[in-house]
C-alpha cells in the first residue's frame, strides 16, 4: 500500500527537526556512523541550499535546527539525509528493516526566543542523556563550534545568535550563558515542552 503524502504548511523559518530510531534502536554505532551522517549534512546544505544552524546526534536519535532557503526542498533534503544514512547503516551491518522509527517531524521555529531555546534543548540533549556531563565535552553536537569556535565545514550562525552581542567574543559568552541557565531546568511553557516531543 502505497504511503499517503505528508500534509505539510510550508513556513519561511527555521525548523526543529527531529528523528528517531525504529524502536528506540540504535542507529549510530561507532564514531565512523556519526562521521558519515555528518557529510550527509554537509551534501544536503549544498544540494538543497539548507542553513545548519545547531545539531547533535545521540545514539538513538537526532535533532537539527536548519533553514531551508527554499521550504518546499525542506522534505526533499530530509528523505536525502534519512534515506542515504539508512543505505549506509543496512549495508554496513546487514540490518532488515525499517531503520527510522517513521518520517522527521519538523516543527518551525516562530521566534527569536523559541530560536535560542531550541538551540540550547538541542545542545543539552547529550547531557540529560547522561552521555556526558558537559555540552563542551560531547564531540557530536553543534555546542563546540558556537562556544568555542571549533571549526566547521557546513554550519551557519543565525541572525538571533549574532543579535547577542556586537563582537563575535561577546556573542559566544551570551550564549554560553544562556545554554548554562537550561542545565537541569524543566520546561515551563507549552513551546517549551513541544522539544521534548524528541525524546
Amino acid at each position: 500500500m502505497p504511503r499517503i503524502p505528508r500534509a505539510e504548511v510550508l513556513f519561511d523559518a527555521p525548523y526543529h527537526i527531529f528523528c528517531r530510531g525504529n524502536e528506540k534502536k540504535p542507529v549510530f554505532i561507532d564514531q565512523d556512523d556519526f562521521r558519515f551522517f555528518l557529510v550527509l549534512l554537509k551534501r544536503a546544505c549544498e544540494k538543497y541550499n539548507l542553513n545548519i544552524y545547531h545539531y547533535a546526534l545521540l545514539n538513538n536519535h537526532y535533532h537539527l535546527l536548519l533553514e531551508p532557503q527554499d521550504p518546499s526542498l525542506l522534505s526533499d533534503a530530509m528523505h536525502f539525509i534519512n534515506w542515504n544514512y539508512s543505505w549506509h547503516h543496512k549495508n554496513k551491518y546487514a540490518r532488515v528493516g525499517h531503520l527510522w522509527e517513521g518520517r522527521f517531524t519538523s516543527l518551525p521555529i516562530t521566534d527569536d526566543t523559541y530560536f535560542l531555546t531550541c538551540a540550547a534543548y538541542i545542545e543539552l540533549n547529550p547531557v540529560r542523556a547522561g552521555l556526558t556531563r558537559t555540552p563542551s565535552s560531547y564531540p557530536w553536537s553543534s555546542y563546540a563550534f558556537h562556544a568555542e569556535n571549533a571549526d566547521s565545514s557546513f554550519l551557519s550562525v543565525h541572525p538571533t545568535i549574532l543579535g547577542l552581542g556586537q563582537t563575535k567574543e561577546a556573542q559566544k559568552t551570551e550564549y554560553i550563558e544562556f545554554v548554562q541557565s537550561w542545565i537541569g531546568r524543566a520546561p515551563v511553557t507549552d513551546t517549551e515542552y513541544s522539544l521534548l516531543q524528541g525524546d
